[in-house]
């Protein structure tokens, strides 16, 4: 079966319970919450650190030193990164 053209640049990639979790921490305000317990002075606030290593952690990448891999990886692109 042919394709359309109009569909031909479209790209996918698994993201399975990411998007889920990512609005889960949103609805409960957890970067917020984790900014002001975790008071410092990064380039990239505590809240989405927080955010992304519990997105790492169960998306089954446990290695620490590949959680920036992991941020900007295709999938990961998806979800929210602003904190209210």
């Amino acid at each position: 079966m042919d394709m359309p053209d109009d569909y031909r640049d479209i790209e996918s990639y698994d993201v399975r319970h990411g998007p889920i979790i990512a609005a889960f921490c949103d609805k409960i305000l957890l970067p917020v919450i984790a900014n002001k317990a975790l008071d410092c002075n990064m380039d990239v606030s505590c809240g989405k650190v927080v955010k992304g290593l519990i997105l790492n952690i169960l998306s089954g990448r446990d290695l620490l030193y590949r959680v920036e891999e992991h941020f900007f990886s295709p999938g990961c692109r998806t979800f929210s990164w602003k904190v209210q």
